[in-house]
């Protein structure tokens, strides 16, 4: 290590055997001796010293301000996200590039230059201002010279329809949002309240797919982004509600002649619950005439359902045919066989 006058240690930096090198540290005009340590060990003089003296420079503001005007604001390369709003960004958008200087680079887009966001030599962070359509050069600097990269101003999307209006709390419906000027690409998706951005399939022009996600039952707004910044002017209104289960019918047993009212077995039901037996709707859940086996009853409402199916069973009525003993004792206690066909176990 070094040591100037009174001020060290000062870490050096060995070159070879007999050269190290160190930073001249700030010192009062005047000369001052160099001496030199070896790990905590005392100073060793050199018989050298350092001669400091007044600068000539009085204004360092004008001499930094004279740096900087020297200096190149940097090379602008890509801008992400390309494509904005006609309103200009929300959020900061990300330039990268080259050789940027803080307190130097700006964003220059168009004929407007702001301030920047100086995160390294190779990326600034920038709010974009509003624009008219089309495509718009940028740069890092006011100077003139050659731009390389654009952004895209675009006019916004507007949302007018959902497929669906509702949908349970656990999320997972497939909705398709209709609008108009709807941009294709990668870059679309959705937003449903506060949740978002959500990958979306882009399907014309006028309608996108997307998939709900989890929220709490209430209502909710959904609109667009593109590239992750809100790229909507309208939203629709979208109502998450808890999902009712269906635990079963009841009888689960009913004859090939129908005519029996089932009840709908389990909670949080609509009010509106219509049910739809083997395919065929039911008017008031009553069960229609059908062929022996199983059938699929499917309960349909206002809202979503989970567990929305039902199983039930058709059976032909039973027919009697005999009874033994007929003469059974007036006192009762005697066991009766009684002969047929088409009865149930347990029925």
């Amino acid at each position: 290590a070094c040591r100037v006058g009174t001020i060290g240690p000062i870490t050096g930096r060995w070159i070879s055997s007999d050269t190290i090198e160190c930073t001249a540290p700030f010192h009062v005009a005047g000369s001052a001796n160099v001496t030199f340590t070896l790990g905590y060990g005392d100073a060793q003089p050199t018989g050298l010293s350092l001669e400091y003296i007044t600068s000539n420079i009085t204004d360092t503001s004008s001499a930094v301000n004279d740096i900087y005007s020297n200096a190149t604001a940097g090379e602008v390369h890509a801008v992400m996200p390309r494509h904005v709003s006609l309103h200009g960004s929300s959020r900061g958008v990300v330039m990268v590039g080259k050789d940027f200087l803080s307190g130097v680079s700006r964003c220059v887009v168009g004929s407007s230059s702001l301030e920047a966001a100086f995160v390294s030599s190779s990326l600034l962070m920038c709010e974009l201002p509003s624009h008219a359509t089309g495509a718009v050069p940028v740069s890092s600097g006011e100077s003139p010279v050659e731009s390389v990269a654009s952004v895209l101003y675009r006019m916004e999307a507007v949302v007018s329809d959902l497929s669906v209006r509702s949908g349970v709390t656990s999320g997972g419906a497939l909705l398709v949002v209709y609008g108009d000027r709807l941009p294709d690409g990668d870059g679309l998706s959705c937003r449903v309240g506060s949740i978002g951005p959500m990958g979306a399939r882009w399907m014309t022009r006028n309608s996108i797919e997307c998939v709900t996600p989890g929220h709490v039952a209430g209502e909710v707004e959904v609109s667009l982004d593109l590239f992750g910044h809100p790229h909507s002017t309208t939203g629709a209104g979208f109502k998450y509600v808890t999902a009712g289960t269906v635990l079963g019918v009841m009888p689960e047993l009913g004859p090939v002649t129908g005519m029996v009212a089932l009840e709908v077995v389990g909670w949080a039901l609509p009010r509106l619950a219509s049910c739809r037996i083997g395919g065929v709707e039911a008017a008031g859940c009553m069960l229609p005439a059908g062929g022996m086996g199983f059938t699929d009853v499917v309960v349909e409402g206002a809202e979503s359902l989970w567990g929305t199916h039902a199983v039930v069973s058709y059976h032909a009525r039973p027919q009697v045919s005999g009874l033994l003993p007929r003469t059974p004792y007036t006192g009762g206690g005697s066991v009766a066989n009684i002969y047929g066909a088409g009865f149930i176990k347990e029925s």
